[in-house]
């Protein structure tokens, strides 16, 4: 594993050329920090591009697991009755939200 760089907030101002051109070549991150404390960091935009999409696919990950998660439940608490009774149920559930919000507004 490779040290991140570490730089001022200072030194990155005065340095910020070549800190993007060095960023773009090597492809490493490099921390900018004011006093002791991190505040930011300069990445190549390919290495920014990796991390959002791997954010957006543990977002859809934990969004698909949750879908399943309560169709298993919702399945469960049906045991065998009629889902027309869910839909009916989530239509009133419904028009209440659109009620209470249209009462915001």
């Amino acid at each position: 594993m490779t040290v991140t760089r570490s730089v001022s907030a200072t030194e990155a101002r005065v340095n910020f050329g070549a800190m993007l051109d060095r960023v773009a070549r090597e492809e490493e991150p490099i921390i900018v920090r004011r006093g002791a404390h991190p505040v930011a960091v300069l990445l190549s935009y390919e290495t920014y591009m990796e991390l959002a999409v791997q954010a957006q696919r543990t977002v859809m990950y934990r969004a698909l697991n949750e879908a399943v998660r309560v169709r298993e439940k919702t399945a469960a608490e049906l045991d065998g009755r009629d889902e027309s009774i869910l839909a009916k149920t989530l239509d009133a559930d419904r028009r209440e939200r659109d009620r209470d919000l249209d009462d915001l507004r």
